[in-house]
């Protein structure tokens, strides 16, 4: 796939709702969502299923820009103050379906054969874990994971054992895309809720954002090999933790 040439006819539907949308602070940045309808190479899935939904900024793009597509979205705490403002922002969007539940249960018992599935919660070696998981089934076009910078050691173990994923933090990409996430970074000085094109809180990072990564059927392989290598990266950063925490 080439991922400029996908992206190009895209953008000036993506420069719209850019300009038009309001931006959640620290949401899925616009950029990323261009990058997620490259990937799909201008086809248009049934149905997309999102774990993660927040304050709903990636619930409101995707129903932008597919709107003919039932989008099933699933957010783990229905207490969650942030809630309300995603039912009220996405109230007027009658392809929107909000689902409360675990996604590591849910979505792999409602998976159908062509879905499109974007995570971004759960976070960490667990979003991995429920990735795989997927594509294993062969059921999905394409699955999406969300926050898997260059700095992340699930970055690590899928550049490793996970051959075939496409980044949004591809630097090609980012140069011609990047300024579709001008009104996502706020105004000030760095300090520890900062939020910038190379920096989150005080860390710098080595990618432009959080990063989006994206597994495609039939580009990527999941065997014996990736799901073993997943268990062993994972017990290392909780061990890792737990011996900076003793330290500590």
């Amino acid at each position: 796939m080439n991922l400029l040439s996908a992206a190009r006819p895209l953008l000036p539907d993506l420069q719209r709702i850019a300009a038009e949308t309001s931006y959640e602070q620290k949401g899925i940045l616009f950029s990323e969502m261009l990058f997620l309808g490259a990937c799909l190479d201008g086809k248009k899935p049934a149905r997309i299923i999102e774990s993660g939904r927040a304050r709903g900024q990636s619930t409101h793009v995707l129903a932008l820009m597919f709107p003919d597509t039932e989008i099933a979205s699933i957010e783990y705490d229905d207490k969650s103050p942030d809630c309300p403002i995603a039912a009220q922002r996405l109230a007027p969007f009658k392809n929107v379906k909000l689902l409360f539940g675990d996604s590591t249960k849910l979505i792999p018992e409602m998976l159908r054969e062509g879905d499109v599935v974007l995570i971004d919660g759960p976070k960490h070696f667990r979003a991995i874990r429920l990735a795989l998981e997927l594509v294993a089934t062969g059921k999905p076009a394409a699955v999406f994971i969300h926050d898997v910078d260059r700095s992340v050691p699930e970055r690590h173990y899928l550049d490793k054992s996970v051959p075939g994923l496409v980044y949004s933090d591809d630097e090609a990409f980012v140069q011609e895309f990047r300024g579709l996430d001008d009104k996502c970074w706020p105004v000030g000085g760095a300090n520890d809720t900062a939020w910038e094109p190379y920096q989150f809180g005080v860390d710098g990072l080595r990618s432009y954002g959080p990063t989006m990564g994206c597994m495609r059927r039939g580009e990527v392989r999941v065997g014996l090999g990736a799901r073993l290598g997943l268990e062993i990266a994972s017990l290392k950063h909780r061990l890792g933790k737990s011996v900076a925490k003793r330290v500590k």
